[in-house]
């Protein structure tokens, strides 16, 4: 299962962190993501593939619900 997630810079910066759910822990520069938007852009792209996630209050339940409603008409 894929975890959206963000964590903080000491400098101030967020970083948003793509990961499974079995690592809490571990920083992976793959799964890290400095830009808003390819971060969205992949989290929409699991949402669509209708993979399991869990979004730890990063992205608005509304986006979410618009990517949901779009797996829902194409499928």
């Amino acid at each position: 299962m894929k975890v959206f997630d963000k964590v903080y810079t000491q400098d101030g910066f967020d970083l948003w962190w793509l990961h499974d759910s079995d690592n809490q822990i571990k920083l992976l520069e793959a799964d890290l993501y400095y830009d808003e938007h390819n971060f969205l852009k992949a989290c929409k792209d699991i949402v669509l593939s209708g993979e399991e996630y869990v979004n730890y209050n990063v992205i608005d339940d509304e986006t979410i619900e618009g990517w949901e409603k779009e797996l829902l008409y194409n499928q």
